[in-house]
């Protein structure tokens, strides 16, 4: 499965790399050095970046055609298929004593893999020195792994996301894996655009439009893997619920936790309370028949706060079930009712001074409020509660109490 051949590593300048990129049909390269190497035919790998300098990359790769001491004739940089010859801005091929001119050379562009994933003990190759002569032996074979252009953008869109595993047991999953999202990303995306609010495509955490955002006609978002990498040893059958759709920086954030299927933990994070979450290890203290969330799974009433009975819903409420009020996103989870005679929102002055608000409110309009139709609106001993939480706790006194009191045993002698 690999060549039977050892390589040579070799610290490489960036801009003889770029200048061999732009070559457009590139047939040999001089590689600056003043000690080249000798072996005609073996590999030399490419590593960008300096003595000592973190993050380095694999670069890419060619193959020694022949070296000597150098000459006018050896100043050159690269030549391609029409034998032209030229040299990069910052040239040294005429300063080094020798030349050392490479074939069937291998650049990988955007898909550079970091030093790291390379020199690992899966492919059995040491660490590259930090210090010394800025090249090395490995007689080893060079892992086939890095010649395979789908297997190298894996790792490197890896790293850019900041996969922890890494490697190629996280290439081997990925390539399993997108069998599986290749089918179901377009379905997913189909089914955003047509649930609430239709015509948009979010982020299953930060809620970002990733169609509408950047206005270039598709979405811009990931499909992410539930399953930590850990756990997948053999094939596996992916199905919908274990992907989620997520934006790129939520996508790279998520790879940095523990639990890479732990989506609620990067919405705490994040701060993104505006859904409708179950609490974790919380009962629900009622059932709410009849109503429904935006993606219709019933609702759950614990604490004053309703929630989505469903814990990977990702609406919301949206309103309340009693009153119809428009419903606030709570600190911690759910949606708590902000209509001030609802008795569903009741203590709920720690959120937004619900209690003073509706204190308020008997003062100002108490007589029209209890001739109205609705039957929870008459509730004398709901707001008669009321009274007396808002005296326990302050916000009224005594007089105040006694004369809301003597307002509300009129308009209710006045409607009996």
């Amino acid at each position: 499965m690999c060549e039977k051949l050892p390589f040579q590593v070799r610290i490489t300048d960036a801009k003889w790399l770029e200048h061999q990129l732009s070559i457009e049909d590139l047939q040999y390269a001089n590689f600056w050095t003043n000690v080249p190497n000798p072996r005609t035919g073996e590999r030399i790998v490419f590593l960008r970046g300096k003595k000592g300098a973190s993050p380095r990359k694999i670069a890419g790769w060619g193959f020694v055609h022949s070296s000597g001491e150098t000459t006018p004739n050896y100043h050159w940089d690269s030549m391609d298929s029409n034998e032209i010859k030229s040299r990069a801005a910052n040239s040294q091929a005429s300063s080094k004593k020798c030349y050392m001119i490479l074939k069937n050379i291998y650049l990988l562009g955007s898909r550079e893999p970091l030093e790291n994933d390379f020199f690992k003990e899966e492919f059995g190759l040491e660490k590259f020195p930090t210090s010394g002569t800025g090249w090395k032996n490995y007689n080893v074979d060079f892992p086939v792994f890095f010649e395979d252009t789908e297997r190298v953008q894996i790792l490197v869109e890896g790293a850019s996301i900041g996969v922890k595993e890494g490697g190629a047991k996280y290439v081997t999953h990925v390539i399993k894996e997108r069998r599986a999202t290749r089918k179901f990303r377009g379905e997913m995306i189909e089914e955003s655009k047509n649930s609430p609010p239709k015509g948009k495509v979010l982020c299953e955490v930060c809620e970002t439009d990733m169609l509408g955002k950047y206005k270039v006609g598709v979405p811009i978002i990931d499909c992410h893997h539930l399953f930590p990498l850990s756990d997948i040893d053999e094939e596996v059958v992916t199905t919908k619920s274990d992907l989620a759709l997520l934006c790129p920086s939520c996508h790279r954030a998520i790879h940095q936790l523990d639990d890479c299927s732990n989506l609620d933990e990067l919405r705490r994070r994040i701060g993104i309370m505006n859904k409708s979450y179950r609490p974790i290890d919380s009962e629900p203290d009622e059932i709410i028949e009849g109503s429904s969330c935006c993606s219709n799974h019933d609702i759950f009433f614990t604490d004053y706060r309703f929630y989505c009975s469903n814990p990977n819903c990702k609406t919301s409420v949206g309103e309340c079930p009693y009153c119809r009020g428009y419903l606030v996103s709570s600190d911690d989870f759910g949606e708590y009712c902000e209509a001030a005679f609802c008795p569903y929102s009741n203590d709920y002055d720690r959120c937004g001074n619900m209690l003073r608000n509706r204190i308020d409110s008997y003062t100002d309009w108490m007589p029209e409020m209890l001739m109205m139709d609705d039957p929870w609106m008459l509730d004398k001993c709901f707001i008669e509660n009321d009274f007396d939480i808002a005296l326990e706790k302050g916000i009224i006194n005594s007089k105040k109490r006694l004369e809301l009191q003597q307002i509300l045993d009129y308009c209710y002698e006045e409607i009996s």
